[in-house]
């Protein structure tokens, strides 16, 4: 099937529901999503996932986020628009967003706030301005369901997002890769590596769990300058 056949289509907060609960799937295994709900043991985890997703994506939606599903929910996507956090204000005052996140714990908060949150908004901020750049588009998630895995849906959600960034006179797009999978995909995508985070050295795996003098978590912050060329060959 070419690329120009695969259906993409772009909703607010009503594809929030569906979209979370096929990402709490899709990254049940990546390693800085368990690196924030280590605390909880696996049972514990299974049962929270789709709770946690759900309060992320409904934080994202009431900060105008952007969602696409592809080919039929194959694939789902975030968007979050130039100007907009995923997290604000109003974020905060929604008593479910609070109380699902507290039951991560004092330890999974500090993991979730401060040595992912905190960080990556650091080097963001870090970043773009030496570059100059103030209006950028945040790729929040991305994922393709494992059946589908292969069909490089994924990258063609992507391409296309790139094709409206150019339309409107060159917009870069910010991500960040958990694993060296997403990360070598998006370099084929046109991204580039701009920093690499690595938390929990000495405490963490590169899985994510807790592990005594483990090497820790890593992952990618990515730019993608409107002016680089995308190779059709990634396949996610």
């Amino acid at each position: 099937m070419a690329d120009t056949d695969i259906k993409i289509t772009t909703a607010g907060k009503e594809y929030k529901p569906k979209t979370a609960d096929l990402l709490a799937v899709i990254f049940r295994d990546d390693p800085v999503i368990r690196y924030m709900l280590c605390s909880l043991t696996q049972q514990q985890r299974d049962a929270y996932i789709k709770e946690w997703f759900q309060a992320v994506l409904r934080a994202a939606a009431v900060n105008d986020a952007i969602f696409q599903e592809a080919d039929n929910w194959s694939s789902v996507a975030v968007w979050m628009k130039p100007g907009k956090q995923v997290v604000s204000f109003m974020t905060f005052i929604q008593p479910t967003f609070i109380q699902t996140l507290f039951k991560l714990g004092f330890g999974g908060l500090k993991r979730m706030l401060v040595d992912f949150s905190s960080a990556t908004d650091a080097i963001k901020a870090r970043q773009l301005k030496a570059r100059g750049i103030k209006r950028f588009y945040y790729l929040f998630f991305i994922g393709t369901v494992d059946e589908q895995q292969g069909r490089g849906l994924a990258k063609i959600v992507v391409k296309r997002w790139q094709e409206k960034c150019v339309q409107e006179g060159g917009v870069p797009i910010w991500l960040e890769a958990t694993t060296p999978k997403s990360r070598d995909v998006y370099l084929k995508c046109g991204f580039e590596v701009v920093e690499e985070l690595v938390m929990g050295v000495g405490t963490h795996d590169a899985r994510g769990e807790f592990a005594e003098g483990g090497e820790g978590v890593r992952l990618w912050a990515m730019l993608w300058p409107p002016n680089s060329k995308e190779s059709s060959s990634a396949n996610v």
